[in-house]
């Protein structure tokens, strides 16, 4: 049998799911000639079907040196290096790559998403947008361009992308959970009438003022015409969402929709109902999981035992800045930390960076998906602090942000960072990080209204108000621990200090970096560095304090984490 035939053998057995066959075809090939690259190529695809990362690296590098010159192998290998943990390499093989030169869409879009996954925004923005201009429309293509132009502040540009999405497939549920977060979705929805009448997602007859056009075409001119057309939009958009909750298959698309919906009821202050929502749909996904706070608490005893064995070992004035992490809790302003930081001459936004694990994992060769574990704690808890190892996750981290530090000051403003923060005092000795605080309630409330992943078991604390507690409790008391032993290089940041008085707030914290104070650095709405987080529409603005105190708005729901609040002797 010749090469030829064993690799269309190989091929169509990857196409049919017959992992060990083609397997089987392609170490065949290899035994004839150990130099065929697309044997290799091959290969590769069975490592990532299986998520072995290192292995597909492994079989891309060898495809890529045999064939330095077939565009394909780069691009995919530069995939395998950004999901192995690798992206200051996968970066760095992507430079000067043309779209026009990618000749297939598989290839634009790997090469689109590995933008994305390496935080490279409008390069992702680029690829996508000329990905969905190559031929058959892919809702799929559509959602990532529209998270894209959210991401670099494009909002018309993002709702028409995530809308042509749901056009195309009108129940796909993540691309609803998107729009509703972009703002002005009420509007959108209301003139997208072609893919949302349809019976399967809505009865028209039962949207209040069901007249579209007439929804459309309303006249702007009289205020109160323009508040009654804001609620007929309103109106038809939780119409719609409210059917898409009620036939969503499965928990997790239930999830999106019903953090769709909640946004547009918190929007029209229909608070109760926001909440409801919420409540019995985060529920089903409490069933679902095997959660419980003691393994948060776990966590964080471990993490309370390493700083109290280190005794402020690495506790020393930075005089050579070189990065900024920016941590705390989900939705407690550390992207207006970030927008804020990095306005000032020298510093670059990294964006949210899981760079920093990486490099533990890495230094560790741990393959475990969890963003932290128990496991890993235990490895870099030496004791005696072996440098010599935190050295070597220094040097990782910065291969990896290299092509985004570009000699400039980096900031990382991933908030579970905060879980590393003694590791990155040990690792990068010309670091600091900086912790952001908020008001218990709003902190809970905003986490509990918030959609994260559930695939890492970090976040699954926020599927429950009491949970959401227990797990502010105990960050409040480890960033008071750090805090007292690394106050030359831990700062708190207050956020209702910062929106409320930001030119003292950050003169001070100017002077805690030794960066030079500019006024200019508060006005984030000029800021055009990308966002890709949950407030990429709120800081676009200019600083406000309107988010203070949302919490009271769902007071009577909040009185077990309250309890837990009160019992740790936390004021409200």
């Amino acid at each position: 049998m010749t090469l030829s035939e064993l690799e269309h053998i190989a091929r169509q057995k990857l196409v049919e799911h017959q992992d060990e066959e083609a397997y089987q075809a392609l170490m065949s090939i290899l035994q004839i000639d150990p130099e065929y690259s697309p044997a290799y190529y091959l290969l590769s695809l069975i490592a990532h079907k299986f998520k072995n990362y290192e292995k597909e690296v492994a079989m891309l590098t060898q495809a890529h040196l045999l064939a330095p010159d077939n565009l394909r192998y780069k691009i995919y290998l530069a995939s395998a290096k950004s999901l192995s943990g690798e992206k200051g390499e996968a970066a760095n093989l992507l430079k000067n790559i043309a779209l026009q030169d990618c000749d297939t869409m598989d290839m634009v879009d790997t090469l689109a998403t590995t933008y994305n996954r390496l935080s490279l925004y409008r390069q992702a923005c680029e690829a996508y947008q000329f990905l969905v201009n190559m031929g058959e429309a892919n809702p799929f293509s559509w959602f990532n361009l529209g998270s894209c132009y959210k991401y670099i502040g494009d909002f018309s540009a993002s709702r028409n992308a995530f809308l042509r999405a749901i056009q195309i497939k009108p129940d796909f549920y993540k691309a609803h959970a998107a729009l509703a977060s972009v703002g002005g979705s009420e509007m959108a929805m209301s003139a997208t009438v072609d893919s949302l009448t349809k019976p399967s997602v809505i009865n028209a007859s039962e949207v209040k003022n069901a007249d579209i056009k007439n929804l459309k075409h309303k006249d702007n001119a009289i205020e109160n015409d323009a508040q009654e057309n804001d609620r007929s939009n309103a109106d038809f958009h939780i119409a719609a969402l409210q059917q898409l909750l009620n036939n969503a298959p499965t928990i997790d698309n239930q999830l999106y929709v019903a953090h769709a919906l909640a946004k547009v009821l918190d929007r029209m202050g229909r608070f109760d109902e926001a909440f409801s929502i919420l409540a019995k749909t985060k529920q089903l996904k409490v069933s679902e999981l095997d959660y419980e706070s003691a393994k948060d608490q776990r966590i964080f005893d471990g993490l309370n035992r390493i700083v109290d064995s280190a005794q402020g070992f690495a506790n020393h004035t930075v005089t050579s800045l070189q990065d900024v992490f920016i941590v705390g809790m989900p939705r407690s302003g550390t992207t207006l930390l970030d927008r804020i930081l990095s306005g000032v001459s020298g510093v670059q936004s990294g964006g949210e960076l899981y760079a920093f694990g990486d490099a533990v994992k890495q230094q560790l060769q741990s393959r475990v998906h969890q963003f932290i574990h128990p496991g890993s704690l235990s490895a870099l808890n030496t004791g005696a602090y072996e440098q010599d190892q935190f050295v070597k996750i220094g040097e990782c981290y910065q291969r990896n942000v290299a092509y985004l530090k570009q000699n400039r000051i980096l900031t990382n403003k991933l908030p579970a960072n905060i879980l590393y923060a003694h590791q990155i005092m040990a690792a990068l000795p010309n670091a600091v990080v900086i912790c952001m605080d908020r008001h218990p309630l709003d902190t809970i409330i905003g986490n509990y209204r918030q959609l994260f992943s559930f695939d890492d078991e970090i976040y699954r604390y926020s599927l429950n108000l009491e949970a959401c507690a227990k797990f502010y409790v105990s960050f409040q008391r480890f960033m008071q621990r750090m805090a007292e032993c690394y106050s030359q290089r831990f700062y708190v940041m207050n956020y209702q200090n910062l929106v409320t008085n930001p030119e003292d707030e950050v003169r001070a914290l100017m002077d805690f970096c030794c960066l030079p104070w500019n006024k200019a650095c508060l006005n984030i709405e000029n800021n055009l560095q990308p966002v890709a987080t949950a407030s990429s529409v709120q800081v676009r603005e200019a600083i406000h304090s309107r988010s203070i105190g949302h919490w009271k708005h769902y007071k009577q729901a909040l009185g077990d984490a309250e309890k837990v609040l009160h019992n740790a002797g936390i004021a409200i």
